[in-house]
């Protein structure tokens, strides 16, 4: 199922190819009915395509991912697009609006969900937007709270972060 059409570009190579298979995965997800497939194959497709530069495309495609994760009651699938709409707005230089994606849903989402190292993961990505967005007095206090779930994981990343607070 085609649902978008790109120009030829040798160097997105790799990003056409995954593409096309998210976009076998919706028509897969779509001939059998599974709707919470089709918000995650939207969700993949629309992420691809802000990745090769069509950052308004993938926005609309995230936003109809995230509507079919509500109505199905899919947690992961939200928080996983809330992630991706983040990604959007940050490519348009809309970071006001990427702040409210993920903060405080996807990291929340998350938590819900006992997601400990995605939801790190999406406190790292919310401290890069509001870094980018020019509030410096928040990043601090999410990348605490990144530090404390990674040694609470013993993740290996975590030394990385202590050196950020430092």
């Amino acid at each position: 199922m085609k649902i978008l059409e790109l120009p030829n570009c040798d160097h997105q190579g790799f990003h056409r190819e995954t593409l096309a298979q998210a976009q076998d995965a919706l028509a897969l997800c779509s001939g059998v009915g599974h709707t919470a497939g089709q918000g995650n194959a939207l969700n993949n497709i629309g992420w691809l395509t802000i990745e090769i530069g069509y950052h308004e495309q993938g926005l609309a495609l995230c936003r109809r991912a995230l509507d079919i994760a509500r109505k199905v009651g899919n947690k992961y699938g939200e928080a996983a697009t809330r992630g991706s709409l983040n990604f959007a707005h940050q490519h348009l230089g809309k970071d006001d609006k990427a702040v409210e994606h993920p903060s405080p849903a996807q990291p929340s989402l998350f938590a819900e969900l006992e997601d400990r190292s995605e939801q790190a993961a999406s406190l790292s990505n919310l401290e890069d937007t509001y870094d980018a967005s020019g509030d410096h007095g928040q990043p601090h206090a999410v990348w605490r709270e990144v530090l404390k779930i990674l040694t609470e994981l013993d993740h290996y990343d975590a030394h990385a972060v202590n050196a950020k607070l430092s």
